[in-house]
């Protein structure tokens, strides 16, 4: 015969044992929530863009929705990041600051990753457009001031990982 003890025991076992699994199934659960949004952030900065010494992270803009917004209404920008604007060819692409309320410098890049076009310090929220000489395949955004600090010149080359 069971006892109202040995009942209350079994009761207690199964009800541990479902409180267990609950409490396992939510940390799971929380460490695949972890494991995604660190690897979401990784995502955002899959590019690299180096010349001589400097290494930046850059978010690659390779879809029509992503080059149209670009850097707008960022209020900052880490100083060794930026944006590659990715097109399908080369193309004569103009570029204005409309909502982008940080100073950029600004490098057009041919296919053969040779700088071809710069516009130092575009100021922000100018809604005048900045119109290359030159048709480029990749556009970077950097920091205003980037230019000067690295030693960018139009006619030489950079290095694109993406």
């Amino acid at each position: 015969m069971i006892s109202n003890k040995d009942l209350q025991t079994r009761n207690f076992g199964y009800a541990g044992f479902f409180c267990s699994l609950v409490i396992l199934y939510f940390l799971i659960l929380l460490n695949h929530s972890y494991i995604y949004a660190r690897n979401n952030n990784q995502d955002k900065l899959p590019g690299r863009v180096i010349y001589k010494d400097y290494i930046f992270k850059v978010a690659v803009a390779d879809t029509m929705a992503e080059r149209m917004k670009g850097l707008m209404f960022q209020k900052s920008l880490p100083p060794d990041e930026g944006m590659i604007f990715v097109f399908n060819k080369e193309i004569i692409a103009p570029f204005w600051m409309k909502n982008t309320f940080i100073p950029l410098d600004i490098i057009w890049i041919d296919k053969n990753f040779k700088i071809v076009f710069i516009k130092e310090n575009a100021p922000p929220l100018n809604r005048n457009f900045i119109i290359p000489d030159q048709a480029a395949y990749y556009v970077l955004e950097l920091n205003a001031g980037m230019i000067k600090k690295t030693g960018l010149q139009i006619d030489e080359t950079i290095k694109l990982i993406l």
